[in-house]
Formats: C-alpha cells, structure tokens, sequence
C-alpha cells in the first residue's frame, strides 16, 4: 500500500543519538573524554578561575580532531556543520539548543593552546593508548617518531598523491622597482609577503 507524505511534521522527537552513530562514526568519543578526562589539571592551568565562562577546551579539542577524522577544509565550514549536524554536536559535547560558537572561539583560544601545548599533550597521550593497545604497529609508530621535530624537506616529506610534487622552497620578497609604477610593485610585494605568511 502506497504511503502518502505526511505534511504535519512533529513537534518534539526523542531519541538516543548513541544509537543512531554507533555504526557511521569513524572516532570513539568515550576514548577521547578519557584522555581529555586526564588533562584536566593541564585544562585549570590554562584557564583562569575569574572571568568570563568560555567554551569548554574538551569541546574545542574534540572539533579539531573532528575537523582532522572528515577532512573538513577549514574552521569555518566546521562550525558551519555542527550548526546543524546533530552527530558533530554529539561529539563535541555541545548541547543542541545553544548556538554553535564561531571560528573567533578558535582564534581566541589558539595562543593559549600552544602556550600550554595542549593539543600535543593530547596527540601523545592518542598515540601512547594505540601503542598500548596494539591499534599502530611498529612501522607507523617508527614513521612517526622520525618525523616528530623534522623539518619538512624533499627527502623526508613525499607526497602519496603526486609522487614528483615538491615543497615550495622559500624565497626573498622582491624589492619594490621605485623607478617603474611604485604603487603597483608594492602592492605586489605586500601580496607576495602576506601569502608566504601563510604558508
């Protein structure tokens, strides 16, 4: 029997979200809170005990890793999804009916983050339970210890996807030609700087 689109949606549904992303989600949060659990005297050393009550640097860390397991591009289109996406708030522990916070919130608690180098405390603390429960081999956890502190060059670093691809080498910012359009070569070598910048 055909059935008919009901076009009185429900108000109010109930439901476990355990249950619905058990089966689709590629991290274990509980092994996450865990490790975050751990770091809560790193946590009170970072923030202070006045002021103004802040996002919970659990629910931050858990959005990067978040943004790092979906390959999300950026901060912004991150923030953009958990608006809306229940399973992404369930992860970072951000009740549905409050507003998602915005990238500012990264930007803000970013300093802080490496000052008191939080988010490596928390990738050592991954790696080690992986090692201690067999989850990475000798082979990655050899690949990770030779690059840890490497700086990034041609014979350490190669691409998978594009095997010939090489790392952009550094370079001097020209020096603006005074003799020939001024304004536009300076313009020119404030773009050149600002994008090396980034890099």
């Amino acid at each position: 029997m055909r059935r008919h689109i009901d076009g009185q949606q429900a108000m109010f549904v109930a439901f476990n979200i355990e249950e619905k992303s058990h089966r689709t989600i590629r991290c274990e949060p509980s092994r996450a809170d865990a490790i975050l659990k751990g770091m809560s005297r790193d946590f009170n050393k970072a923030y202070g005990h006045i002021g103004r009550i802040g996002i919970p640097p659990e629910s931050l860390i858990k959005a990067l890793l978040l943004r790092a397991v979906f390959a999300t591009p950026s901060e912004c289109r991150l923030c953009e999804a958990c608006s809306f996406n229940i399973l992404y708030r369930w992860i970072i522990d951000w009740p549905i009916e409050k507003p998602m916070w915005t990238p500012k919130a990264f930007s803000m608690n970013r300093q802080r983050f490496e000052k008191h180098d939080l988010v490596n405390k928390f990738f050592e603390r991954v790696v080690s339970e992986g090692i201690a429960d067999g989850l990475i081999d000798d082979d990655d956890r050899n690949g990770w210890s030779s690059s840890k502190g490497q700086k990034r060059a041609n014979k350490t670093h190669r691409s998978v996807v594009d095997p010939d691809a090489r790392l952009v080498q550094a370079c001097r910012r020209p020096e603006p030609n005074t003799n020939h359009r001024p304004q536009a070569e300076s313009g020119r070598a404030m773009v050149v700087a600002s994008a090396w910048n980034l890099l």
